[in-house]
């Protein structure tokens, strides 16, 4: 459509560089690299790239088909296409539980009353407080970034090394990510940021400079899958959660499976992902 056009400015194709860190890295990639379907995904890359600014000393693998999405900037982009498009109503309010009646699907927001078909909760680690679906086993999973700046230092791929560095402005990359299962707040930590810092040296060999540094949660699952499906009381609730550390991976075709269900009860989610 069209009006969705200027969202493809935020999706950014790309190479991945993954450097071998040992010998058994690379016995790995020979041990799969017979099986043709990997084969088209991974490209082996003998020399080292650019090893005057990368610790890669046993070269490394190529992802093909890949790349990185700017996701803050696309999600405030989707949001200004459904404001404006007719057949979406969007509404930037805070929903008080205590306002749904989950058997007839009424819900005053907004300073309104109106009754809905089907009301799907996406809330992330925010559904543990949702009082229909707090039962759901979601982990919240806690992640750092590091906001960098370096000079002198422009590949043509994105480099995976223990930790991601995705290229923004000239100079400047963001570097993550930890995976804390226990923590006391929501903050970057001095401990984070060090962790990080030390995987970026061992990644890169030039000097830089932490500009920033971010934490956020992600709701993760015991087995790293999603979560869709129904409320067994409630027929008019929905669920769609756990996306974990790969949502701009899943959550498209989640969506697109929760959306075909509904519209097809007799077609069920794979069971992977059903609750």
């Amino acid at each position: 459509q069209p009006e969705y056009a200027h969202l493809k400015t935020f999706r950014h194709p790309s190479k991945i560089y993954r450097p071998f860190k040992a010998p058994e890295d690379f016995n790995a990639w020979i041990a799969q690299s017979a099986d043709p379907a990997y084969s088209r995904l991974v490209r082996h890359s003998p020399e080292p790239r650019l090893p005057h600014l990368i610790h890669n000393d046993l070269g490394g693998l190529e992802i093909l088909p890949c790349g990185w999405m700017e996701t803050a900037s696309l999600l405030d982009g989707m949001k200004a296409v459904f404001g404006n498009h007719p057949s979406f109503r969007l509404m930037n309010e805070r929903l008080d539980y205590a306002a749904l009646d989950p058997a007839t699907g009424r819900l005053s927001l907004g300073g309104q009353q109106e009754i809905f078909d089907e009301i799907i909760c996406a809330e992330g680690v925010g559904v543990k407080n949702n009082p229909w679906f707090d039962w759901l086993d979601i982990r919240p999973l806690k992640g750092q970034l590091i906001d960098i700046e370096v000079e002198g230092f422009e590949p043509d791929f994105v480099l995976l090394r223990k930790v991601f560095m995705i290229p923004g402005v000239k100079n400047f990359y963001t570097s993550g990510s930890t995976y804390e299962r226990h923590f006391e707040h929501t903050e970057p930590t001095v401990e984070g940021v060090e962790l990080l810092k030390g995987l970026v040296e061992a990644a890169i060999r030039l000097p830089y400079r932490v500009v920033e540094a971010r934490a956020a949660l992600r709701p993760s699952t015991p087995n790293r899958r999603p979560l869709l499906g129904t409320h067994p009381d409630f027929p008019r609730l929905h669920v769609l959660n756990g996306m974990g550390t790969k949502g701009v991976l899943q959550a498209p075709w989640c969506a697109r499976e929760m959306r075909n269900w509904l519209d097809h009860p007799e077609q069920l989610p794979l069971k992977e992902v059903r609750l």
